[in-house]
């Protein structure tokens, strides 16, 4: 599992206060190739590498819906019961950002989008997990449905 990120702080500028922005806010794009019970094992790296949003591709995970780990909620998105899991992609939340959390849509198993209330206005995260290319009709079905 290959894990990025930056834990670094810095000091915002008057410029950055002047326009509303308090502090960075790091996300991460993780491909787990596999989510199994690797949970605990990512919210450990999100505290680690203070990533506040990190979105997972390949999580291989079935159906959708939201699951508590410690103390943040994963929204996912996977396939159907009854087929082999083979896209999945999901998003971890700490609680505190939960509540700003204005609503959330699963697109298809390999999108997944999640809107959240900002003191300035809101801000939309898109978790994608395109198939591979070398499944052509898949693949354009997969982006044709992407910008509908």
């Amino acid at each position: 599992m290959d894990i990025g990120g930056s834990n670094g702080k810095r000091h915002c500028t008057k410029k950055e206060k002047r326009f509303g922005i308090y502090g960075t806010l790091n996300i991460a794009a993780w491909n787990v190739r596999s989510i199994g019970n690797k949970e605990s094992e990512l919210v450990e790296e999100m505290k680690i590498k203070g990533i506040i949003r990190p979105v997972l591709s390949e999580t291989k995970k079935k159906l959708i819906g939201t699951k508590m780990i410690g103390n943040c909620s994963m929204i996912y998105s996977g396939g159907f019961q009854e087929i082999r899991a083979q896209l999945g992609v999901a998003l971890i939340i700490y609680h505190k950002w939960a509540s700003r959390v204005t609503n959330y849509s699963f697109v298809n198993d390999g999108v997944i989008t999640v809107r959240f209330k900002t003191n300035r206005g809101h801000i939309t995260t898109i978790g994608v997990y395109a198939s591979e290319e070398s499944r052509e009709e898949e693949t354009r079905h997969f982006y044709k449905q992407l910008q509908s």
